[in-house]
């Protein structure tokens, strides 16, 4: 049976369209910065990881505003190969911060963090917080978790202390915001190193983000 030359041209138009609409969503999921890679394109499904976020000791070259607060990068997909340990004294705060993401909105997501962390007592504690940074450097919480890291008789070796917190709905953002994870110590005379960099610690310190 012969198809009519009608058929044929309807059908090259519909697998046309179909190419566009798959070359349009590709070019969104890379487009937006957070997707690192996408793995398989399989019947039409496109399989996609979160991003991670390691932990850079390397100074942000940004004035800061606030005494007590410490800038550190949080990199997306590239840990630093080297080692380095960030200081934290007597309830200051550690901000590490992404560069700016370039996108309007974050699906809802958990946040997964896994920081190789020590201190000078086993009273101490830390907590986290995931925050959305605004370019003037203000900050809005995405989430915390309920509870804070404790430490052991093993307070004074760098061990992996993880925690995970969960956002309340898809994030808003700015197309100039960042993705900050902020670390608070207990106040007193506490002392905290944290360490990046896969040497030291057998592992690297990180923000993993699962999409919900």
């Amino acid at each position: 049976m012969v198809m009519p030359r009608g058929k044929h041209k309807e059908k090259k138009v519909k697998k046309k369209i179909t190419a566009v609409l798959v070359g349009i969503l590709i070019i969104g999921l890379v487009s937006a910065g957070i997707v690192p890679w996408i793995s398989n394109i399989v019947t039409g499904t496109v399989s996609v990881e979160g991003p991670v976020f390691y932990l850079d000791g390397s100074v942000v070259p940004i004035p800061p505003n606030n005494p007590d607060l410490v800038y550190r990068n949080l990199v997306l997909n590239s840990p630093s190969e080297e080692e380095d340990e960030t200081y934290l004294f007597d309830g200051h705060r550690l901000l590490f911060i992404s560069s700016p993401l370039g996108i309007e909105d974050f699906y809802e997501a958990e946040f997964n963090m896994k920081v190789w962390i020590k201190t000078n007592n086993e009273s101490n504690i830390i907590q986290y917080r995931v925050v959305r940074v605004r370019p003037s450097l203000s900050t809005e919480t995405i989430c915390e978790p309920d509870e804070a890291i404790t430490f052991d008789s093993h307070y004074d070796s760098f061990w992996e202390k993880e925690a995970s917190c969960t956002s309340s709905g898809t994030i808003n953002l700015d197309t100039g915001d960042r993705i900050g994870l902020e670390i608070t110590g207990a106040g007193g005379t506490s002392e905290y190193w944290i360490s990046t960099g896969k040497e030291h610690t057998d592992g690297y310190s990180r923000m993993e983000v699962t999409a919900i």
